[in-house]
């Protein structure tokens, strides 16, 4: 296959034309939302962040989004923490501005200051959502 590039001249690698699903069951050191976070709380961002940050200090695994809708603002994944959302769960992303920080962040082209995305992933390797 001849080289493919993106807008700003970068390479796009072979890794970013893979398709397949991965196999939850093929996964070590899973971590299941559900018993990181309080079901009381209407919103999951800092905790969702927290657990993140756990995997990423423990070396890496996979955070298992399972029974039910979580709701956040804005998160960010490091290396090595993967995002497994089960068909019967969803992320359900913050209407309320403020759980986005404004930050540095490239849109349309542009670098300039604006909100994240809801799952962001900056400099990270080895994840998959």
């Amino acid at each position: 296959m001849s080289k493919e590039f993106f807008p700003d001249g970068s390479v796009i690698d072979e890794w970013f034309y893979d398709t397949n699903i991965i196999d939850i069951n093929d996964l070590s050191n899973k971590y299941y939302l559900e018993n990181y976070i309080n079901k009381e709380k209407e919103i999951h961002t800092a905790e969702f962040q927290k657990l993140i940050d756990m995997i990423h200090n423990n070396g890496g695994g996979t955070i298992v989004v399972a029974n039910g809708s979580y709701k956040t603002g804005a998160i960010f994944l490091k290396d090595k923490v993967n995002l497994y959302i089960e068909e019967n769960a969803e992320i359900i992303g913050s209407d309320d501005i403020s759980h986005y920080p404004v930050m540095e962040t490239r849109i349309e082209g542009e670098t300039c200051m604006y909100y994240p995305a809801l799952i962001n992933a900056d400099n990270a390797n080895n994840i998959f959502i």
